[in-house]
């Protein structure tokens, strides 16, 4: 290794733990050559190494104990959350399922009430009003009942055994 790297060293370990180091300057102040070896340097300045070494470990201990205890604090928490979006992410879809039935519902109901006005409409649109007359509740029947029917036991496994859908939940973090 080098002069100039072995006093980069040197310098790096004296300034980052704040001790002496003694050189040789060169031409223009720069140094010429370390008078003093790796070795030396770090044996000279041990106490302040140990000093620096053990008030890192201090802050990184309290940091850890500090984090440990927001971890404890919030788990429960975290596990209520987790529940409540378990039931929120699948029951929105079921709303959606819900609000075509109820589409369905009131298309019918109306497209009942107007059935004379529907066979008295002459040409294209009146077919085109007498098939969607029948076409727009089964479709929108059909995708509200589907779409129910895949998202119900999702929303209930969260409210009816929650334990198990933790499990199930983190077996699919984990992967």
């Amino acid at each position: 290794m080098s002069n100039s790297k072995i006093f980069a060293i040197l310098v790096m370990v004296t300034v980052i733990f704040g001790g002496q180091m003694a050189y040789a300057a060169g031409p223009n102040g720069t140094p010429a050559e370390a008078t003093a070896t790796f070795q030396e340097t770090l044996i000279a300045n041990a106490p302040i190494i140990t000093e620096r070494l053990g008030q890192a470990l201090d802050k990184v201990g309290e940091w850890v104990e500090t984090t440990e205890d927001f971890a404890v604090e919030q788990t429960p928490y975290l596990v209520q959350e987790i529940l409540y979006w378990g039931i929120a992410r699948p029951g929105f879809r079921v709303g959606v399922g819900m609000f075509f039935l109820t589409v369905a519902v009131l298309w019918s109901f109306v497209s009942h009430r107007k059935r004379e006005d529907l066979k008295n409409m002459p040409g294209d649109f009146g077919d085109f009003m007498r098939a969607m007359r029948f076409a727009v509740p089964a479709i929108t029947t059909l995708i509200g009942v589907l779409t129910v029917m895949v998202n119900i036991m999702d929303v209930l496994m969260p409210i009816v055994a929650p334990r198990l859908y933790l499990i199930e939940y983190f077996r699919h973090l984990a992967g």
